[in-house]
């Protein structure tokens, strides 16, 4: 676990790197009896190698997905599944990755790994396998092919706690990061912009730490909206029409036009990978 901590992975559970490493016997975790796997005369073999899938697939979530904080990882169940996608397929091509990414945020949008009894988890899990060796399209198990996956409702606060707040933090962190490179040990910055309103998205700028330090000028949330270019505020999902708001004082006027915008642009986002909104 010392080795994932430049990609602040390591507080990640150790059931978790259990469950990974029972995965890569190619059966699905939970139906893993631990004593098969103590059978294995080259165990010690085994669990190595599972440590560099599962390295594989952190880097990826870090790097691709803007997971720079475990703490932001929607589903312990999409590093298992990724790190066996990196044991199927060891070496990807850009547009394997790119379909990979798509699951991920299929995955985290539609509460993927909530909706199963465990025999259809089974399917699923079979279905992903099938994915990573280019035999299915995009790895999303459906029981009902028409049926159509819906967010969770819009979340109230942001917080590291609960699935739609945590992947809220990450599309707007792929806004900010998008195709740039991420350091190693890179820190999530979570600014009230009004500190006497509550956390709710439209009143939270979601800063990293390298961004502080190109530039410390900006640490003040002031000088970052009435300074910054609009392209650097648009990412941060600020319009021209909210700095004037911000600058008049109309802070209720501001937080009311950044969550309509914000959600616009996270419904074209969803939308975009076949799911629905519910606002």
């Amino acid at each position: 676990l010392n080795k994932l901590n430049i990609y602040n992975f390591d507080n990640l559970k150790r059931d978790t790197i259990l469950d990974c490493i029972y995965n890569a016997n190619g059966e699905i975790y939970f139906d893993v009896k631990i004593e098969k796997l103590l059978d294995n005369l080259n165990l010690e073999s085994f669990v190595n190698q599972a440590y560099v899938h599962i390295k594989k697939a952190v880097i990826f979530l870090y790097k691709k997905l803007f997971i720079i904080d475990v703490r932001l990882l929607p589903y312990p169940s999409q590093l298992i599944f990724i790190s066996e996608y990196f044991r199927l397929n060891p070496e990807p091509t850009s547009q394997q990755h790119q379909t990979l990414e798509n699951w991920f945020w299929i995955t985290s949008y539609s509460n993927y790994f909530t909706l199963y009894s465990l025999s259809q988890q089974r399917r699923a899990y079979q279905v992903f396998c099938e994915f990573a060796q280019g035999k299915h399209p995009d790895g999303i198990y459906k029981v009902n092919r028409d049926t159509n996956f819906i967010t969770a409702k819009y979340p109230n606060k942001l917080s590291f706690k609960g699935v739609r707040p945590k992947v809220l933090q990450l599309f707007y962190l792929k806004s900010i990061i998008e195709n740039n490179n991420i350091q190693e040990r890179e820190g999530i910055k979570e600014i009230l912009i009004f500190p006497k309103k509550d956390r709710a998205p439209a009143n939270i700028l979601v800063r990293i730490s390298s961004e502080f330090e190109e530039d410390k000028q900006k640490k003040q949330v002031k000088k970052f909206i009435e300074s910054s270019s609009i392209e650097i505020l648009n990412k941060h999902f600020i319009t021209e029409e909210m700095v004037g708001l911000y600058q008049q004082d109309k802070n209720d006027n501001f937080i009311k036009k950044r969550e309509e915008y914000l959600k616009s642009k996270e419904s074209e986002f969803v939308k975009k990978i076949g799911i629905k909104y519910d606002m």
